[in-house]
């Protein structure tokens, strides 16, 4: 499940020997990032928000009404057994292999910059889009305990479907339920990219449900070893399945770390990439798949970097040139993200292109900006009923609807050609395959550039709130207890006397970024430096910086750890701030409770982690501690009749907490590492065996290291 301490995306499961060593990263956003202003062209926000508003317009089933952002969508096709998905493009047929490869192409991107749609308040919108899109997936799906007995691949015959021209609204009444295909010995390309779908959502917020399936329909792929050809043939045709299954099994390695998965992955994954990441080859997001597992990007970096060595338009195929464009872009962000090749710029450049910096003056993002496409190839959208209709209309439309995200086709040539009608298939279909890598690449461009801004309203869509948070905040369940008691007591009052205090060091340390280790940006000061009095407490660090020029955006993290194990440290705050001059303060305001480690970790290290800076180059001219001073106690004696409550957890046992601090964080993964690896400094009278023996077995070992670390990242 996607965590807003993002690097629950990082942990990666590890063997314990004599000892273990934990390294923390963190990506790159956090809530309290300041953005600059943007253009249309670089209004990143803007278009993270946007692209992900096709997806309303093209629901369908008989939940759309209810569930749909458009104010002119509504129920459709409720005739259907199976309920809900997306309609395939400015059609209304819904087509499992480009279905499947949009629902885990929009969840890849949340699993490389989820923080950003977090930060944005934008989650709660991808979440209801995603779910969606999976709900689908299990209601196609026919399981006999853990394996499929039935599977359905597509909904409606393409030619039919595409002999109607109107609203989806109305098609069922004129044309009568959509035809079904369903199969229990072939489709292994759909039923993978529906697993790969599952998978990664189960990664990002957690539904066990999603994970079930995934691995139903994987195990279905590998067996029945065939593509749907039924249905998809003259409109989605597929060359192979295994990419698609090597694709979901690194998905379902990632969710589960069950090696079974990483030898299907490695079995199945085509030894060279021949074409960017799409519906009908999933090749190259299987390598960065792959690269996740192992940290090994030489395969992605010599693919893309082939690809990315001008700065011209990034031309794959003349229909749909927009798809392959965004599609590379994603690729690209993802290994900038976790690798030490830079595609940055390139991708900003590209991107800049399809938003109207270009030969024909457009941008190709329909609604957003003023030189937006406007007769987008979709019928709903459109407001042209009947065949007579679209064929008068002379390519315009004035009676429809703003389709609002939509990612037009795009220039058909290198030379940047196009024109804006609505019957001009190349240029301006619109499909859900097409705005899948959009809706990533605008998130990885925010994490990096960190500009523009999300709108309060926007013409056709309902009314929204924007609510900062990763769509997944877990309720706590308590259970309250009262007891009274008749006997007297004694009880002790305690007034706290406390001073502030501050204490300063001034390293002048420079710091280049490049010269950083890749997986140990981490500087850290011994807390005792600062000589800090006995007793107190630390509430604020400020780290003073410099530069020869403008700062720029400065991304990194704060934490502590101990003398004894300084690689294990506890990261406790990530942030992200913009400097537009060339001096600037980073402050960790810390609340209680990481104040009682830092306490405990006196003799340890203040970490101050570097995850990313503008500009390259920077000096730290000071760090200063404040702190506030020990408490002095006063106590008086009384004797009363006690009445306590006391609020408990529902359970008594909490899985993980193996501090007992109520919290289930990296500090317990550390903890509970050092306790297996039979740690002698360590004392044994901080670890609550009960909450750590994560799988209820009384023994304390490697697995239960395991278990955690995918709890903490969302695994399980």
């Amino acid at each position: 499940m996607h965590n807003k301490q993002s690097i629950s995306k990082r942990i990666r499961a590890f063997a314990v020997s004599s000892a273990v060593a934990l390294s923390a990263l963190a990506a790159p956003l956090s809530a309290n990032i300041t953005t600059a202003s943007a253009a249309d062209t670089d209004n990143y926000a803007k278009l993270l928000q946007y692209s992900m508003y096709f997806y309303d317009a093209n629901m369908c089933g008989s939940k759309v009404g209810e569930t749909s952002a458009m104010t002119w969508r509504d129920d459709c096709h409720t005739g259907d057994s199976v309920d809900g998905g997306f309609h395939d493009a400015g059609d209304h047929a819904i087509f499992g292999l480009p279905q499947g490869y949009t629902a885990s192409t929009l969840g890849w991107g949340y699993y490389e910059f989820g923080d950003v749609y977090d930060q944005l308040g934008l989650t709660s919108h991808f979440k209801t889009i995603t779910d969606y899109f999976c709900t689908f997936f299990k209601n196609s799906t026919k399981l006999s305990g853990d394996s499929v007995s039935n599977f359905c691949y597509q909904l409606a015959d393409g030619n039919t479907d595409h002999a109607y021209w109107g609203p989806p609204e109305t098609q069922e009444s004129q044309q009568g339920k959509q035809k079904e295909y369903w199969t229990t010995s072939t489709g292994s390309d759909i039923a993978a990219q529906y697993a790969a779908a599952l998978a990664i959502n189960y990664i990002n917020f957690g539904n066990a449900e999603d994970l079930t399936y995934a691995k139903a329909l994987l195990n279905y792929a590998t067996r029945v070893n065939s593509v749907a050809t039924d249905g998809p043939t003259g409109f989605y045709n597929s060359e192979d399945y295994k990419d698609d299954v090597a694709w979901a099994a690194g998905w379902l390695y990632l969710a589960t770390n069950d090696s079974s998965y990483l030898n299907t992955m490695n079995s199945n994954i085509p030894q060279y990439i021949g074409w960017v990441h799409c519906w009908n080859n999933v090749s190259l997001g299987a390598h960065c798949v792959k690269a996740h597992i192992t940290g090994d990007w030489s395969t992605v970096n010599s693919y893309i970097g082939g690809k990315t060595g001008s700065s011209s338009y990034f031309f794959q195929d003349a229909w749909g040139s927009c798809r392959y464009n965004t599609a590379m872009q994603l690729c690209a962000l993802s290994a900038t993200k976790n690798s030490s090749a830079d595609y940055s710029a390139w991708c900003k450049g590209q991107m800049t292109y399809i938003l109207g910096e270009n030969p024909a003056r457009t941008c190709f993002v329909v609604g957003f900006t003023d030189n937006s496409s406007k007769y987008p190839h979709h019928r709903a959208a459109s407001g042209l009923v009947g065949w007579d209709a679209y064929n008068n209309c002379g390519g315009t439309f004035s009676n429809g609807h703003v389709l609002v995200g939509a990612l037009v086709g795009g220039p058909t040539d290198a030379g940047g050609s196009y024109t804006d009608k609505v019957n001009d298939f190349q240029a301006n279909e619109v499909a859900i395959d097409y705005n899948a890598a959009i809706v990533g690449a605008a998130a990885g461009l925010y994490s990096i550039y960190g500009t523009g801004s999300t709108v309060t309203s926007i013409e056709g869509v309902k009314p929204f709130t924007l609510t900062p948070g990763s769509g997944n905040e877990e309720e706590t369940t308590t259970t309250t207890t009262t007891a009274t008691t008749d006997n007297s007591e004694t009880t002790t009052t305690t007034q706290n006397n406390t001073s502030s205090g501050s204490y300063e060091i001034k390293p002048n340390q420079t710091i280049v970024y490049s010269e950083l280790p890749e997986n140990d940006k981490m500087i850290g000061w011994n807390w005792s430096d600062f000589g800090i009095g006995a007793g107190e407490t630390v509430t604020k660090v400020e780290v003073n910086i410099s530069a020869n020029g403008n700062i720029g955006t400065w991304q990194g993290a704060f934490g502590s750890s101990t003398s004894v194990s300084p690689d294990y440290w506890t990261q406790t705050e990530q942030m992200a701030e913009t400097f537009y001059q060339n001096t600037g303060t980073i402050t960790w305001e810390i609340d209680s409770a990481t104040a009682s480690i830092i306490q405990t970790q006196a003799n340890g290290l203040l970490k101050f982690g570097v995850w990313w800076i503008d500009c390259g180059t920077f000096t730290i001219d000071s760090v200063k501690v404040y702190t506030k001073g020990a408490a002095q106690t006063t106590t008086t004696t009384t004797t009363t009749t006690t009445t306590t409550t006391t609020t408990m957890p529902e359970s008594t046992v909490l899985y993980g907490d193996v501090n007992s601090d109520q919290k289930v964080e990296i500090a317990d993964l550390v903890l509970l590492a050092r306790y297996v690896s039979q740690d002698n400094s360590l004392d044994k009278s901080l670890v609550n065996l009960k909450n750590s023996d994560m799988n209820n077995d009384n023994v304390y070992n490697a697995d239960d290291i395991t278990a955690l670390s995918n709890k903490l990242a969302g695994l399980n």
